[in-house]
């Protein structure tokens, strides 16, 4: 299944990154500093594996499919917690440990993450069993709440209660399957109008599920996408905050001072939106110059695989390792559901 480019969630993507970077005012991307960071990580061979630390839970494929799900509709906004104490990995392992515990019997209803249990969730629940698996309050607990009561609704009304019917309508697209989740679940529709009128397109979370769906199957069926090169960087906090610290991508003086004194910048901002899409484009170009390196030292298999996913998870990492050490400045700070 190939999407027109007027609908396809990577293209617009890309398009509407370009059209805001063109006009840009507050972010800048130095291409001799990207030039650099393309040398640097050309040994890179690949990134860590999706789950080489044994964050994620893998069971029948009905459950793991839904804990991706589940697991990508709660991925956002994590540096409200109290002393910014919990990370992608707490809720990772917090959710793995839950869906470990009610996996038993024949009834695919029992799994606590089955679309009417997801429906019928409340808040009080939510509270009970997942904040004592983590190392701090989960912020945003309410619209957390709805985000899983929508998942839960939409695999029920739209897709008989199965994320491998949906999965399956995909036809083997990855970029179909975003524009199929995003279309399913309101939550997962990461777009916004600019000041200037311009429908703006990130789908953040919708485009991480597919990736994390196309991992945790480890490529195959029904999660062998041939078109995942598609898909753009997940344009979050971690990789801009990396690209800024190497001077990749540059902040005036305004934004530099509101991000390092984290100050938070408003959702729909001219300051958001240009962060998020210089981050989609210096990705891409990573790819694009890295590609070149590699073909011009006679060494093209090296190149095969690579892709702004996978680009995104080398740099994610790093950034981790940056950040973990205390060797980074601070990363620009949203409320937001999307990211």
């Amino acid at each position: 299944m190939s999407l027109p480019p007027s609908v396809s969630p990577s293209a617009n993507v890309r398009r509407t990154s370009n059209i805001i970077m063109s006009t840009a005012t507050y972010v800048s991307i130095d291409s001799n500093a990207l030039t650099t960071l393309v040398k640097k990580l050309e040994s890179k061979r690949s990134p860590t594996s999706w789950d080489e630390h044994g964050w994620h839970y893998k069971g029948a494929p009905e459950q793991t499919a839904l804990y991706v799900l589940v697991l990508d509709a709660l991925n956002f906004c994590f540096w409200p917690s109290k002393n910014e104490a919990l990370q992608y990995d707490h809720l990772a392992v917090a959710l793995k440990k839950m869906c470990e515990g009610s996996e038993g019997g024949d009834d695919k209803s029992d799994f606590r993450f089955s679309p009417a249990r997801l429906a019928a969730m409340t808040v009080g629940e939510i509270r009970a069993e997942l904040d004592p698996l983590l190392p701090c309050a989960m912020p945003a607990i309410e619209e957390r709440c709805r985000l899983l009561n929508e998942l839960g609704d939409g695999l029920l009304l739209f897709w008989e209660g199965s994320a491998l019917k949906m999965i399956e309508a995909a036809n083997s697209s990855a970029d179909a399957l975003v524009h199929i989740i995003s279309r399913s679940f309101p939550g997962f529709r990461d777009t916004c109008v600019s000041a200037a009128g311009l429908q703006c397109y990130f789908y953040k979370r919708a485009q991480i599920a597919v990736a994390d769906l196309w991992a945790a199957f480890d490529h195959q069926s029904p999660c062998d996408f041939n078109d995942i090169n598609k898909l753009t960087t997940f344009a979050d906090y971690r990789v801009p905050q990396l690209l800024r610290d190497l001077n990749v991508m540059v902040y005036n003086e305004e934004l530099s001072n509101l991000v390092d004194e984290n100050h938070e910048i408003l959702a729909g901002s001219a300051m958001e939106l240009e962060i998020r899409a210089a981050t989609i484009i210096c990705v891409d170009r990573l790819v694009e110059e890295m590609k070149k390196l590699r073909d011009s030292e006679d060494d093209s298999t090296a190149s095969d695989g690579l892709s702004a996913i996978v680009m995104d998870w080398l740099l994610w990492q790093e950034g981790e390792k940056k950040e973990m050490a205390g060797q980074m400045k601070p990363h620009h700070k949203v409320r937001t559901i999307f990211y």
